[in-house]
């Protein structure tokens, strides 16, 4: 073998060495990356839970206030941490994906309320009774609302039913325990007047519900939060009523719906006169 050739061979070995070195040097800058991003999140995760589970306060976070027209955008969706508990109010389209990306606790959620039963106040609920389950919740979740939230829940339960069983079946019972999968309809009876009826007490937290005005959807309800003298007050959809008037009385914080007619009947206009006249109705309605 000549010297030219030995030293193109030692080259090539060098290159091929130089190679290796620079692509595990990567990898390891790529693995110590991904590290300290894995560390700082769940750092972070740490911090939101513990500052919104504070007993000293009570934190309400607007998780979605989109229209029920809305193609993209979180719908309506209101987060109430309380004295140490996480509950959620409605879960319309795309509330889990804004609590994933607010750091919320989700595998602490405690309870669900529904005020009523438009898809824009519940769309994500089976993902939120499924999602808090495969990321850690150990205990069956209550969903309350009124005369009817048993048929929505039990529809995702079934819907969710294979796709729970194939968790378990690929993770094990121990990380996916199947007695925690389920959520449980608490189902009530509106009051019939201006009243409110308590349908949650834990630890000295206290929701009540009272009918509201949302025809032709019936039940509707809103829900009234107490708390060591603290009232929070949600008044899901309606138009004024008394019974919203009565039940907000001396609220510290009042989360109302909200509609501006005057531009909801400028577009119902505009896609009149453009011929859409479906579209204009259901603006109308």
């Amino acid at each position: 073998m000549t010297k030219r050739k030995i030293l193109l061979i030692a080259v090539a070995v060098l290159l091929v060495a130089l190679v290796i070195g620079f692509f595990a040097v990567r990898q390891n800058a790529s693995d110590e990356g991904i590290r300290r991003t894995i560390i700082k999140n769940l750092e972070l995760d740490s911090e939101t839970a513990s500052e919104l589970q504070r007993t000293d306060r009570i934190t309400i976070v607007l998780v979605g206030t989109g229209s029920p027209l809305a193609q993209a955008g979180p719908q309506t969706s209101t987060a109430v941490f309380v004295n140490g508990q996480f509950l959620l109010f409605d879960a319309g389209n795309n509330t889990l994906d804004v609590m994933n990306s607010l750091n919320f606790p989700l595998y602490e959620l405690d309870a669900v309320f529904i005020t009523h039963f438009h898809n824009d106040h519940y769309a994500d609920l089976g993902d939120v009774m499924e999602w808090t389950w495969i990321w850690g919740r150990r205990h069956i979740l209550p969903v309350y609302g009124p005369t009817g939230i048993t048929q929505i829940v039990e529809g995702f339960r079934s819907a969710y039913e294979l796709e729970e069983s194939y968790r378990t079946a690929h993770h094990g019972e121990e990380i996916m325990p199947p007695e925690w999968s389920p959520s449980e309809p608490i189902e009530f009876a509106p009051p019939a007047d201006d009243s409110a009826i308590v349908i949650y007490e834990k630890d000295g937290v206290t929701v009540k519900a009272f009918r509201v005005n949302h025809a032709p959807i019936e039940p509707s309800v809103g829900y009234r939060i107490e708390y060591a003298g603290k009232v929070v007050v949600l008044s899901g959809d309606t138009v004024r009523t008394t019974s919203l008037l009565e039940n907000s009385r001396n609220a510290d914080l009042l989360v109302a719906e909200a509609m501006n007619k005057e531009v909801v009947g400028a577009i119902e206009d505009i896609n009149r006169e453009l011929g859409y006249e479906n579209q204009a109705t259901i603006l109308f309605d």
